[in-house]
């Protein structure tokens, strides 16, 4: 196909000096990417109980099968970002996915737990070395503007296809076919993704920047980062031991301060505090922590819900978010053209306010509550506006980064809004508890309780997204492709001597979880 991505998606024919491959084989072999990061999560999680009879694996170890992807997929992705940019998004695209393959075949031929826990956790690494390269060759290959935004629509409608997919064939293949081929499902996918790279993507740098990377300020962060997401994740996991969150969390803190600190000194830092101190990145990746930390809300609580008050099955409640994951879709459409139209930044407010909406309409939950008339307006909203701010965003972050800056800027995204996931789970699975007056694992004098709870917790959800509309009002820059050149050294060293260097950054998608 000799169209460029500007012919392809609106009829002219120009040669665009951003095209780098035919758009549509490049779209395609990298929305497989997409949907092959959330298949393999909703598939393992549907085969949890499988597994946990197959391997031996008690209740409470059970958990790590999922979080030891988890701590690895969100503790390497700031490093992915960095390493694509130095290496190549393609080169370490092809190298993800590569790993991917392995480790993937490796938790499907897994004899025992711990082969498949490191399994897991090679899973989360390779899935954090494609993820920011895959959006960075997005962007390499769709200029800025309406191809770009279409390229994200469809990009990030291929998320919820692998959820649904995931939804419908996990518990299926666990019940029949063994939770074995949950994992091996996958392997022929990313097989063929890996090998059509060659064909459909062409890097645009034949070779390397010659950057070097600081090993000693990566090897910090991404300490930090997974202690960060390990002590968060035992507020909800470990409510009777106060060690389990407070040294990792006071690790974390201690971590970071010394990255800072080392980034400071260096002439090529990992992450350049100029340019978290730009706007047109800085807003978007605080609208996207806020608005992963808001998302996943009713995902987690609706599951307790239908499970632990209404009796449902697993499939079931998988089946009950199937709109939620169509209307997310739609919300991806809608979200191109209101970046089209209306801008990234506007889009995102739209977005952000249709997710108040969604959780004041879920905060209506009752212990005998219809699912058509309670939950399904909530669920919808709730998908329209995810897939909304998730384009408008990935679009203002993409176009606000130069070339050289991608992989990182994709990075920063997608640890930003996996950090927002950690925080308001945590914070929202605080204040249920706090009035429920209970943990939330079932052990609570009545369902009234519990019911409560859930309650609060999607009313605390509603302030939340309250401020991420506010941060996309008054932080939010509309940014075109090409108004921030990158940097040369010098210009970064005179940002992290002067006085007024600021350390700070946002912090983080997780699709829906069943």
């Amino acid at each position: 196909m000799h169209l460029t991505s500007v012919g392809f998606f609106s009829g002219k024919t120009s040669r665009s000096p951003e095209a780098t491959a035919a758009p549509w084989p490049a779209l395609a072999l990298l929305g497989a990417a997409q949907f092959l990061t959330v298949l393999n999560f909703q598939v393992a999680t549907v085969a949890l109980p499988s597994i946990g009879s197959s391997l031996g694996l008690a209740p409470q170890a059970l958990q790590w099968v999922v979080s030891a992807h988890a701590l690895a997929f969100g503790g390497c992705l700031l490093l992915a970002g960095r390493l694509a940019d130095i290496a190549g998004h393609r080169r370490l695209f092809q190298l993800g996915l590569g790993l991917f393959v392995g480790a993937t075949l490796a938790c499907g031929l897994a004899p025992t737990a711990a082969i498949l826990l490191a399994a897991r956790v090679a899973q989360g690494v390779a899935t954090a070395l494609f993820t920011p390269a895959a959006l960075a060759l997005l962007s390499d290959t769709f200029p800025a503007g309406r191809a770009r935004h279409r390229a994200l629509a469809l990009w990030s409608a291929a998320g919820p296809l692998g959820g649904i997919t995931g939804l419908l064939i996990g518990g299926l293949l666990a019940g029949s076919l063994g939770w074995r081929w949950v994992f091996l499902i996958s392997v022929p996918i990313a097989t063929l993704a890996l090998a059509g790279t060659p064909f459909s993507l062409r890097e645009r740098r034949d070779q390397p920047t010659g950057d070097r990377l600081d090993w000693a300020s990566a090897l910090v962060g991404t300490a930090g980062i997974v202690a960060l997401v390990y002590g968060l994740d035992g507020v909800t996991t470990a409510t009777h031991d106060p060690l389990r969150v407070a040294w990792p969390l006071a690790s974390a803190a201690g971590l970071f301060a010394l990255f800072v600190a080392i980034e400071r000194r260096l002439v090529a830092p990992l992450v350049p505090l100029a340019l978290l101190g730009r706007r047109a990145l800085l807003g978007p990746n605080l609208v996207g922590f806020l608005h992963a930390a808001v998302t996943n809300t009713p995902f987690f609580f609706f599951t307790l819900y239908m499970q632990q008050i209404r009796g449902y099955s697993a499939f079931i409640t998988g089946l009950a978010f199937l709109p939620c994951n169509l209307a997310l879709v739609a919300g991806a459409a809608v979200g191109r053209h209101g970046a089209d139209h209306f801008g990234t930044r506007r889009t995102m407010i739209g977005g952000m306010g249709l997710q108040i909406v969604a959780l004041l309409l879920l905060a209506r939950i009752a212990i005998t509550g219809s699912y058509w008339a309670t939950l399904l307006p909530g669920l919808l909203l709730e998908g329209l506006g995810l897939g909304m701010v998730q384009v408008a965003a990935v679009a203002a972050v993409t176009a606000a980064a130069a070339e050289r800056e991608r992989g990182l800027a994709a990075g920063l995204f997608n640890t930003a809004t996996q950090l927002g996931t950690a925080v308001g789970l945590t914070l929202l699975v605080t204040v249920a508890a706090i009035r429920t007056g209970g943990p939330l694992d079932g052990a609570v004098p009545t369902a009234e309780a519990l019911v409560a709870g859930y309650r609060w917790a999607f009313l605390a959800g509603s302030v939340l997204a309250v401020l991420g509309v506010l941060v996309a009002i008054c932080v939010v820059r509309e940014s075109e492709q090409g108004q921030h050149q990158p940097p040369e050294v010098g210009e970064y060293t005179g940002h992290l001597a002067g006085t007024n260097a600021d350390p700070r950054h946002g912090a983080a998608v997780a699709g829906p979880v069943a």
